[in-house]
């Protein structure tokens, strides 16, 4: 089972998933995005640092979402992962060429 818990910080709504993500997981996953992107004012963090992944392909769900969340101009939406193996994935799946991927929250 996944948990999200959103929390407001200086008027971007970071999103925090726990969990794992796998095919039986995925539409709660972009569920839980895309509400948070309807909540959030003017940017949506998504922190994927406890979130773990069964497969590559089910990290296209960030992707998937991101192209819903294109429909509102003035939203911004990134990842953040302090792991580097997690960053070097995205990036290998061009996940990272549709959203930027920091390390930190601060970033």
């Amino acid at each position: 089972m996944l948990a999200s818990i959103t929390r407001l910080r200086a008027g971007i709504t970071v999103l925090r998933l726990t969990g794992v993500l796998d095919v039986r997981s995925y539409p709660e996953v972009r569920d839980s995005v895309m509400k948070a992107a309807i909540d959030a004012d003017p940017a949506l963090i998504v922190d994927v640092d406890e979130l773990e992944a069964r497969d590559d392909h089910v990290w296209a769900v960030f992707t998937s979402a991101r192209w819903d969340i294109q429909q509102w101009p003035e939203m911004v939406m990134a990842l953040v992962s302090a792991d580097p193996v997690i960053q070097k994935r995205l990036r290998d799946l061009s996940v990272a060429r549709y959203l930027p991927v920091y390390p930190t929250v601060a970033a």
